[in-house]
Formats: structure tokens, C-alpha cells, sequence
């Protein structure tokens, strides 16, 4: 017998992904021959959600801010002008536009949806796929509910915009900038450390193991489904409303999972910059002493 499924030949880009989703939403409703394509095109789906699901998530973020280390370097820091202090080279983010501070509320506003990401998203998901493993006679039903009353989307490009919005977007991209420009204040310096624990507690660890533990089960969930519908046969019918719901969620989830993996890799490359400037202030401090 004929594969129901054509093989995946090579690796999606989201803009890809998101071309044959849409695609997939159109074929699944336009007849007998549409729907057959769309569901030719389900592995593609299901192939660029378990790339995009690993890519974004992964193994724990590796950043840790050491704000105990910060408020002592704050101390310090208040015993001395902001005149002599403004110039000394500190490390920031390659590309920031804006302050430390300003930029770690940006931050901690858009953890907003890693917070909620798995009451929202993931957990729904998780468990419409094995409504769906338990009861496969839902794949071909013409009059089954395809959707996951509970699942919320996030509205995602206004947090994506803001944090971009904090780059340059062209001209020069330094990493190296002086003091006066990672920030306006000495008590800036303070500040920064509180705004850090608060964004250590909205993206803890905790919750990045049960964001892995349940993209893990959905990937696993998703490939048996694709099973599933393959082991129907060529004559078998996958409802339309079955492969569109299938197809959007799927792209949906990723593009969550996405936004979730720009702030991850946002807050690690945060880690690093803080780590390096309290360490090039702490230089300054001591040359200050030995005067």
C-alpha cells in the first residue's frame, strides 16, 4: 500500500511552518483531493512542532543573577560620585539601546506568558491529545468538537516588539558601554538587583522542567496520532475539522513555545552582561582603594 504520509526532506523555518499550516487550514475544507493533500502535509506539521518544541525549550536555562553580589557592589558604589563613576567600561546585551534597568522590566512585563504558559497552553494541549489517543473515532467524526475550550493563546507580538524595541536596529551593535549609559543612576544599581530576583521568581526552574517534561509528552502524543491516522489507509477519512485543528494547534503551540525561548535566551544573555559589568565595577572599586 502506498505511504498515506510523504517524507519530511528537509528541516522547517518557523516561516515555513507557518506557510504549510496555513496551507493545511485551506486544503483540509477544499473537497476530497484538498483534504488528501492536507493530510499528506500533517507530518510536515508534526515534524517542524517537535524541532520547534526541542529548539525552544531544551535543558534548563543557564543563568543565574547573583543579586546578593549586586546590593554589595551597590554599597559600594554609593560611597562614590556618579561624575567619577559614569565612565568606567561595563558589559551590556550587544545592541542594547536602552538601560539595564529598563531593559530588565522589559524583561520581567514578558515573562508574563512563561508564567501562564503551561495553565494556558501546554497543560490543554497535553490533555486534548489524549482525549484524542483515547477516543481516535474523534478523527473522523464530521461532528466532533475539534478545540480545546481551555487552551488561551497569548497575544505575543506586543512583548516581542517591546523587547526588540530595546536593540538598535541599525549602525553600530557595541557590548562595551560606559557606566552613564547601562545607567542613569547609581541607585539604578540597587534597584537592578531587586528587579532581578523578581524575574529569578517568574521563571523558575520548577516550571521550566514541567514545560519540558510536557512539550515532551505532546511530541510523543503528536507522532502517535500521525500513526494513527496513517494506519486508517489511502480510503479512511481524517475529518477536515480534525487535520485543521491538528495543523493550528500544533503551529500555535510552537509559536508560544517561541516567544517563551526569546525571553529564556534574552534572560541568560542578561546573566552573562550583569555578571561581567559587577565584575568590571568591582575592578574600578579596588583600583579606588589602592589610591
Amino acid at each position: 500500500m502506498k505511504p498515506l504520509f510523504t517524507p519530511v526532506t528537509s528541516e522547517l523555518t518557523m516561516e515555513s511552518f507557518r506557510h504549510t499550516h496555513e496551507l493545511v487550514s485551506v486544503e483540509a475544507f477544499a473537497g476530497t483531493e484538498g483534504l488528501r493533500s492536507a493530510t499528506r502535509r500533517l507530518p510536515q506539521i508534526f515534524a517542524g512542532a517537535k524541532a520547534f518544541y526541542a529548539r525552544f525549550t531544551g535543558n534548563l536555562a543557564a543563568f543565574m543573577f547573583k543579586t546578593g553580589d549586586i546590593r554589595d557592589t551597590a554599597s559600594a558604589l554609593e560611597k562614590h560620585n556618579y561624575l567619577d563613576i559614569r565612565s568606567i567600561a561595563v558589559t551590556v546585551p550587544e545592541g542594547l539601546a536602552v538601560d539595564l534597568l529598563s531593559y530588565t522590566q522589559t524583561l520581567l512585563n514578558s515573562t508574563t506568558v512563561a508564567q501562564s504558559l503551561i495553565k494556558d497552553v501546554l497543560a490543554p494541549f497535553e490533555h486534548y491529545l489524549a482525549t484524542l489517543l483515547g477516543d481516535p473515532s474523534q478523527l473522523s467524526s464530521l461532528t466532533a468538537r475539534m478545540q480545546v475550550p481551555s487552551m488561551r493563546l497569548h497575544q505575543l507580538e506586543p512583548s516581542e516588539k517591546k523587547i526588540i524595541g530595546c536593540f538598535v536596529t541599525s549602525g553600530r551593535r557595541e557590548a562595551i558601554v560606559t557606566f552613564g549609559k547601562a545607567f542613569h543612576r547609581i541607585a539604578d544599581v540597587r534597584a537592578l538587583s531587586a528587579e532581578l530576583e523578581r524575574l529569578e521568581g517568574a521563571f523558575n526552574r520548577e516550571d521550566q522542567k514541567r514545560i519540558i517534561e510536557l512539550t515532551r509528552r505532546i511530541t510523543d502524543m503528536l507522532g502517535e496520532i500521525c500513526t494513527l491516522i496513517e494506519g486508517q489507509g489511502t480510503d479512511a477519512r481524517t475529518s477536515p475539522a480534525a487535520v485543521k485543528a491538528l495543523s493550528d494547534m500544533s503551529f500555535q503551540v510552537a509559536r508560544e513555545l517561541e516567544h517563551y525561548g526569546l525571553v529564556r535566551y534574552r534572560l541568560t544573555e542578561l546573566s552573562n552582561s550583569v555578571d561581567a559589568t559587577m565584575k568590571q565595577i568591582g575592578t574600578w572599586i579596588n583600583l579606588q582603594k589602592a589610591k
